[in-house]
């Protein structure tokens, strides 16, 4: 029984929004259209940490037996900057948004096990959009995602976090002293 683990982006048509929805409201991926889901385009190398954008964890059974089975999602991060921010607020961080497909729902996924049904070949955990004070200011961070079977690790993947880019542009009557110390 192999387990495939794939990190995608949520793309417009599997986003559970409304229209009064803010534009900076969290994005949610919608739970009850598991096709939709297993559809979303590969994360690529990262995610921007902005409280906003998801990643969604796509996990395959390659061999779907009449057995369910019981998995482990262990999550471990690693710092860009050592010396910055610890990798451990990262790491809980990501585990305390780690929500999982159950019944057609996102639940928490406090401790994170996950069970595939018998007969079950794709299910589906996701991380809430990361806060960027979660993550060091100039270096990206690493997390990876491990599926354990017990003590042995079946699959795993990982991808980027970083903050936002943010440029500040003065006036043309003005230079880099306009700008107070914070914002150096």
């Amino acid at each position: 029984d192999s387990i495939e683990v794939k990190a995608r982006r949520v793309s417009t048509d599997a986003m559970k929004t409304g229209p009064t929805d803010p534009v900076d409201w969290p994005v949610e991926p919608d739970a009850s259209k598991p096709d939709v889901l297993a559809a979303q385009p590969p994360l690529g190398l990262g995610v921007v940490a902005d409280g906003v954008a998801p990643v969604l964890l796509h996990l395959t059974r390659n061999s779907a037996t009449d057995q369910a089975a019981t998995y482990e999602i262990q999550i471990k991060a690693t710092s860009g900057d050592p010396g910055n921010l610890s990798s451990l607020d990262l790491e809980n961080t990501v585990r305390q948004r780690l929500r999982v497909r159950v019944n057609g729902q996102w639940a928490s996924a406090e401790p994170a096990l996950f069970t595939f049904a018998a007969g079950q070949s794709n299910a589906f955990a996701y991380i809430e959009g990361i806060p960027m004070d979660k993550v060091p200011p100039r270096f990206p961070s690493t997390v990876t995602i491990n599926l354990m079977d017990g003590t042995n690790e079946v699959e795993s993947t990982s991808f980027k976090v970083r903050r936002p880019p943010i440029v500040l542009v003065h006036g043309y009557n003005a230079n880099e002293t306009t700008w107070s110390a914070q914002f150096k």
